[in-house]
This record gives C-alpha cells, sequence and structure tokens, in this order.
C-alpha cells in the first residue's frame, strides 16, 4: 500500500500534501496517510478525501494515527 507521512509537516504543507497525493494515486488505492494522533491533521485528511468523494477510515483500533483511503461503498 501506498503511503504519505505527515509527520513534521504543517497543517498548510500538509492540506496540500494530502491533495497531490491523492491525485498522483487516485487509480492505487487503498492509500496509507499516516498522521500521527493530531485530530487536526486528521481532520485535514477527511476534508481532502470529501472533496474527492472517498472514504477516509482509521487503519484500526490500536493505531489511530494512521488512515486508510479507500473508494466509497
Amino acid at each position: 500500500m501506498i503511503s504519505l507521512d505527515l509527520h513534521r509537516k504543517t497543517h498548510e504543507e500538509a492540506l496540500h500534501l494530502v491533495d497531490i497525493f491523492i491525485k498522483q494515486h487516485l487509480h492505487e488505492l487503498p492509500l496509507e496517510i499516516i498522521t500521527g494522533n493530531s485530530e487536526r491533521m486528521q481532520s485535514i485528511v477527511k476534508e481532502v478525501t470529501d472533496t474527492y468523494g472517498l472514504r477516509c477510515g482509521v487503519m484500526n483500533h490500536f493505531n489511530l494515527g494512521t488512515l486508510i483511503i479507500n473508494e466509497q461503498l
């Protein structure tokens, strides 16, 4: 699975990087985005995925700092 790590990125950088990452890999779903435990960073990822009509959720309940991006059901 292709991944993007947002550690040490500003919120502004993250918004731009997530958008580019999804555009580049839209046909390679699922994608993994590592946000850490920042609620704001996770919110940024969810905002961008919503604009593409994609589903975004945590990897699992043991790793809440990684989001998986999939197609909508």
